[in-house]
């Protein structure tokens, strides 16, 4: 009869037992735990100093902008200023040229009416003594002769009318004279009038260029010293 084998190997068996952790501190973790609450620390520290250096730039620019609109309302306020001085300036040399104008064709005038008045007075005395002439020798002749009266009375007529009409031409003449005298007055008054007034405006305008000039000037310089300033506060 055979034999059954049998199972010879020893049986093994594992009892669980609990874990047990022993905490043991050391030197790395309490410098690891200081390490940690010194950054936290420094990391509050750094946005303190961050929100003062932001309230702090803010501010700096805050009154920059202030102070540039200070100034920009200032240089206006002067511009303005200015500009009256000279439109009232303009004015009075204006209204100077006008009086001095009028003046000077008020007194060629005057000169222009007296002469006129003069030459009438002239006229009238020529010709009342021609008349009186006339009339003298109209009678002399009729008493010499009356057949003659009509030949001597027709040249009275002809020689009074020859002497109206010279004076009547002359009388003319002057007027035209007077009139072409007074005429050139007054376009030298008004062409000195509109040098002065081009003279005037010629100057508001170089002065307005100048200010502007200025004023671009001024900004730009303003900008430049904003800029350098806020690049100084930046790197601080």
């Amino acid at each position: 009869m055979g034999s059954k084998p049998t199972n010879l190997s020893p049986k093994i068996k594992y009892v669980e037992s609990p874990t047990q952790v022993t905490k043991t501190d050391t030197d790395a973790y309490k410098q690891q735990v200081q390490l940690s609450r010194i950054a936290q620390r420094q990391n509050e520290v750094n946005m303190k100093m961050g929100a003062q250096l932001d309230r702090v730039n803010a501010r700096f620019f805050q009154t920059q902008a202030l102070r540039g609109i200070q100034a920009e309302g200032a240089e206006s306020r002067l511009n303005i200023a200015k500009q009256g001085e000279e439109s009232r300036r303009g004015l009075r040399v204006a209204g100077t040229e006008e009086r001095k104008g009028i003046k000077v064709t008020g007194k060629e005038t005057r000169k222009t009416q007296a002469q006129a008045g003069r030459i009438e007075k002239g006229l009238i005395g020529a010709r009342g003594t021609q008349e009186r002439r006339g009339i003298k020798t109209t009678g002399k002749e009729t008493r010499a002769t009356q057949a003659q009266a009509g030949r001597i009375e027709t040249g009275l007529i002809g020689t009074r009318g020859t002497e109206e009409r010279l004076s009547i031409g002359k009388t003319g003449k002057e007027q035209r004279e007077s009139i072409g005298k007074t005429g050139e007055e007054t376009r030298a008054t008004r062409k000195t009038e509109g040098e002065e007034q081009r003279k005037g405006i010629r100057t508001t305008g170089e002065e307005t260029r100048a200010t502007a000039l200025q004023q671009e000037q001024f900004r730009r310089y303003k900008e430049s010293r904003d800029y350098e300033q806020a690049q100084r506060a930046a790197r601080a």
